[in-house]
């Protein structure tokens, strides 16, 4: 697990260091019905967390998210971007 103030380093961490957090509030909540909603690295940690226990939300909202499963990395990324991506690379400035 995590210790304070360090990141989980992988997204199946994530999901089962949230989840146990959820567990907690959802016992004390009382709700019956819970959703998700997902942005970027959250929306990725989302769909991790639907895959592995499904009966957790009732649905799930994911924006501005990445599947790999889903397709390929040139079709989630637009040509100009992957060309600005790998030009950085190749400068010598650090600062940019």
């Amino acid at each position: 697990g995590a210790d304070a103030g360090k990141s989980p380093i992988s997204i199946d961490e994530n999901v089962s260091i949230l989840r146990k957090q959820w567990k907690n509030l959802k016992n004390s909540d009382g709700k019956e019905e819970w959703f998700i909603i997902g942005i970027s690295l959250g929306g990725m940690i989302a769909l991790k967390w639907i895959e592995l226990y499904p009966e957790d939300f009732k649905n799930a909202f994911i924006i501005n998210s990445s599947a790999s499963n889903c397709s390929s990395f040139y079709q989630r990324l637009s040509p100009k971007v992957i060309v600005k991506t790998f030009a950085h690379f190749l400068r010598n400035d650090p600062h940019r």
